[in-house]
């Protein structure tokens, strides 16, 4: 569709135009041409732009109106794509969950992956409680791996791949872990091989560098320590040379009057009485070199033994500090462990409380709305004084009522649940529709029919606004079911299964409203208008959404409506009524 939107543009927008700019302008030399166009290029490129990606996913929506099979799974997914750039999360998840439903009848592969990813991603930004985000994660991985089955095409399957190593690794094996790196490795590498190249080449490098830095600032380290431990040794040995010094003065000094008085003898000896001198003074001077080094080495004993004395003081001190810290962090431990139990306890109740007051809530919002809620706080309902009842004009009231019904229900008599499971599927959708994404009050449904309201909350700002948009809302879902109507139909078809078709009526007037019943008590509204929805329901054509004169005057021009039909409604009279569809 892109490729065709742009040749259109350019052989339509811009050739004619261009030539007779050019011509205009004397324009004649491919020099200057080139020159024309290079100065104008960005201008045409912005409005091819705007162009090709300028849709809004409502005009995308119209175009899915005419269109079926293929072409209405690439609006939808398109649909789905455009919504969710514009953050509107719950309509991309239903666009892509109605390509999906069509792709896997028609059979196309290409078309269901793009389907399963457009569907996960969205599914991942829906909001809701966490245990609904809990479980949209897990069909968001698996719709990712399901893409990854179904696709050939290299550059879509390396996006499934990663959205399913993002969102489900938690959920993954290492040998599948393992794989999915290794598909994810082969196919960039196949995609885009030289930039893979240089990524790994430039890694590398990396790792090379901090490696280098990392043994130089190692070896600095070591340096320093061994120039600490040598200036140490220096100091202790300075400190026992200091200690010792007078000794050694003393002795040197007692030797040399020893020296003095031996040579004065030795001069009056004879040879032989020289002879035996100097052997006994050698002798002698051994000995007190023995001494001498007897002493020294104790003298070093004694420093050692002071040193490893100090040192064990010194590591008791340090082992006497280290119990202290050690009761005080199991102190201060059992404090904080003892602090956390409690503050664990008090979040768990809390939270239950919370989850309990949410369910209450959950279920309370399910019959009444929450107007009525806030009103009926801290009173018991339908108690003398405390009845509910209000009066509210300008509220378009939606009847819808399937056809054939009571012959179905008569044929499967026998078959009850496959008769309230075929209901189940349809009234899902109609709430989902209704209530979660346009916000409207669902009233409550009567046998095979549905009936809803628009306008029935406080006025917001601006009244008349207000019931316009309301009755807006109301007429763009009640398209959206008639879509939705149609589309199971195309399917039951194919799979030759039970199906319905629908007729929907809506009219806006004044109604009341209130809270009835004390035992199981429900939420209604009543008055001529709600007799007229159901008249125009009922005089509607099957498989359209058929609309009153007043429904229509509230409107306005947003929609297209068709000829007026003129019918005659039971106890009402003459009414006109239109088929609408989306301008």
């Amino acid at each position: 569709m892109t490729t065709l939107n742009l040749s259109f543009i350019l052989n339509s927008a811009f050739k004619i135009p261009i030539l007779n700019a050019l011509s205009l302008l004397k324009i004649t030399q491919p020099v200057e041409m080139t020159a024309f166009l290079k100065f104008f290029f960005p201008f045409i490129l912005c409005v091819v732009c705007m162009e090709v990606y300028g849709q809004s996913p409502e005009s995308i929506v119209i175009q899915m109106e005419g269109s079926s099979g293929a072409e209405y799974v690439k609006l939808a997914n398109q649909a789905s794509e455009a919504y969710y750039k514009k953050r509107k999360y719950s309509e991309a998840a239903e666009y892509a969950e109605d390509a999906w439903r069509i792709s896997k009848n028609i059979g196309d592969k290409e078309l269901l992956a793009d389907s399963y990813i457009n569907w996960g991603k969205a599914m991942l930004k829906k909001s809701g409680s966490s245990t609904s985000k809990k479980a949209y994660r897990r069909n968001a991985a698996k719709y990712f791996r399901d893409a990854v089955k179904n696709t050939s095409d290299d550059v879509k399957k390396l996006e499934a791949l990663k959205l399913v190593k993002q969102y489900a690794s938690n959920n993954l094996s290492t040998d599948e872990r393992n794989q999915i790196n290794a598909s994810i490795a082969r196919l960039e590498q196949k995609i885009n091989p030289v930039s893979e190249t240089a990524s790994t080449a430039t890694d590398q490098e990396k790792s090379t560098d901090v490696e280098s830095e990392e043994e130089k600032v190692y070896a600095i380290d070591k340096i320093n320590e061994y120039r600490r431990l040598g200036k140490k040794l220096k100091e202790k040995e300075a400190k026992l040379l200091e200690e010792h010094q007078a000794e050694i003065n003393e002795l040197e000094g007692k030797y040399e009057v020893e020296l003095a008085d031996k040579a004065a003898e030795i001069d009056t000896m004879s040879i032989e009485q020289a002879k035996k001198a100097a052997l006994l003074a050698q002798e002698q001077l051994v000995n007190e070199r023995l001494k001498n080094k007897v002493e020294k080495d104790s003298l070093e004993l004694i420093a050692v033994s002071a040193e490893l004395k100090e040192v064990e003081a010194i590591n008791e001190m340090q082992e006497v500090e280290k119990e202290k810290l050690r009761i005080g962090m199991m102190g201060a431990i059992s404090t904080a462990v003892l602090f956390l139990l409690i503050l664990i306890i008090s979040v768990r109740l809390n939270k239950k409380v919370k989850r309990e007051k949410k369910k209450s809530d959950a279920l309370l919002s399910n019959i009444l709305p929450k107007h009525i809620i806030e009103a009926l706080k801290g009173k018991t309902v339908n108690k003398d004084a405390d009845i509910i009842a209000e009066k509210h004009s300008d509220v378009s009231v939606l009847f819808l009522d399937f056809k054939g019904f009571s012959a179905f229900a008569k044929e499967k008599r026998d078959q009850p649940k496959e008769v309230v499971q075929l209901l189940n599927t349809y009234f899902k959708r109609f709430d989902d529709i209704i209530v979660n994404k346009y916000g409207l009050e669902k009233i409550k449904t009567i046998g095979d029919a549905y009936m809803c309201a628009a306008g029935i909350h406080p006025n917001r700002g601006d009244r008349k606004k207000y019931k316009r948009k309301q009755a807006e809302k109301l007429v763009q879902a009640a398209l959206e079911i008639n879509r939705f109507i149609k589309n199971e139909a195309i399917i039951a078809q194919k799979k030759n299964r039970p199906y319905f078709e629908g007729r929907i009526g809506i009219h806006t007037g004044d109604v009341i409203a209130g809270v009835v019943g004390e035992k199981k008590y429900a939420y209604d509204i009543w008055g001529d208008t709600v007799n007229t929805a159901s008249r125009v329901e009922s005089n509607g054509v099957v498989n359209t959404v058929n609309i009153s004169e007043s429904t229509k005057a509230l409107l306005g021009a947003k929609f297209s409506y068709s000829s007026s039909r003129s019918v005659h409604a039971k106890n009402i009279g003459q009414i006109n009524i239109y088929n609408v569809s989306l301008a």
